[in-house]
């Protein structure tokens, strides 16, 4: 029992740790020629193989942005993965929305950490009644033993770069990068607010 409360109480810190860590915006970079330039307009481009995660991706990217006062678009909706896009009909694309930025997000790398799980053996004490031969009822003491862990778990995480890409100029006006241990799209609006990237 005072094992159990005892990873209770580490949960319950890492959490706490976890959700401070949280509040505190990535570290990112404006490139110094785009010191003063903000963007109204936002093409939303995730670069990754799963296209079903990019399109949840940039989806969620989208509404946060709207929440912000940006014009957000998603760049799946105006150039579907079921298709071959050259550089040339991306550029149209982007000028016919009238974009002034496209939010890329790509993965740096991922992989998976493998971690064991300890074997844990539990044992706990109960009273129960039962009904002895003579019909009487009794309190007997029952042993109830459990055994967990023993395993090692594969724990997938990826890591992201993102940069937002002057659409005008077709440099990269600002950079970040985070992992999966981070609310991903949270995260990164929340940058763009604090670094004043945004109209």
């Amino acid at each position: 029992m005072k094992q159990k409360a005892f990873y209770l109480l580490v949960i319950f810190v890492c959490a706490l740790l976890s959700c401070h860590a949280f509040k505190h915006p990535l570290i990112s970079f404006r490139d110094p020629a785009f010191s003063t330039v903000t963007y109204g307009r936002i093409m939303v481009l995730v670069d990754i193989p799963q296209w079903q995660d990019g399109y949840r991706i940039e989806e969620r990217f989208v509404e946060l942005l709207e929440d912000n006062g940006v014009r957000a678009l998603s760049a799946m909706k105006f150039m579907p993965p079921t298709r071959t896009w050259t550089d040339a009909q991306r550029d149209q694309v982007i000028q016919t929305n009238a974009i002034d930025g496209i939010l890329r997000i790509s993965i740096a790398s991922e992989g998976k950490d493998i971690r064991q799980v300890p074997l844990e053996t539990t044992t706990t004490y109960k009273k129960e009644k039962e009904v002895n031969r003579k019909g009487d009822t009794v309190l007997v003491d029952r042993r109830i033993t459990q055994t967990e862990g023993g395993y090692t778990a594969e724990i997938p995480w990826r890591q992201y770069d993102i940069k937002m890409v002057d659409a005008a100029s077709g440099k990269t006006s600002w950079i970040t990068s985070t992992s999966d241990k981070r609310p991903l799209e949270t995260s990164v609006v929340d940058a763009l607010v604090h670094d004043n990237m945004l109209k």
